[in-house]
Order: structure tokens, then sequence, then C-alpha cells
């Protein structure tokens, strides 16, 4: 989020994933990252 300009002209040439997208996509990287904790660290 540097420049509004030149991400909303960029953006028009690029396919962008909606919000929804996009917190889906943090929300399964965070339980990723959980599961591999929980499971690294039950398993030695």
């Amino acid at each position: 989020m540097i420049s509004e300009d030149g991400k909303k002209t960029f953006i028009q040439h690029v396919v962008v994933p909606s919000q929804k997208e996009i917190e889906s996509l943090i929300l399964g990287r965070k339980k990723a990252l959980l599961f591999e904790k929980y499971v690294g660290s039950s398993s030695g």
C-alpha cells in the first residue's frame, strides 16, 4: 500500500483475489503453522 494510483492501475492488469479469498488464505496459513507447531512439538 505504497501508492494508491500505482496500485489501482496495476490491479487492472492482474486478477485480484477477493477479500474473502485472501482472508481464507491467511487463515489456512495460520492453521497450517499452528498444526505444524503442535504436531512438531508433540512428536519430539
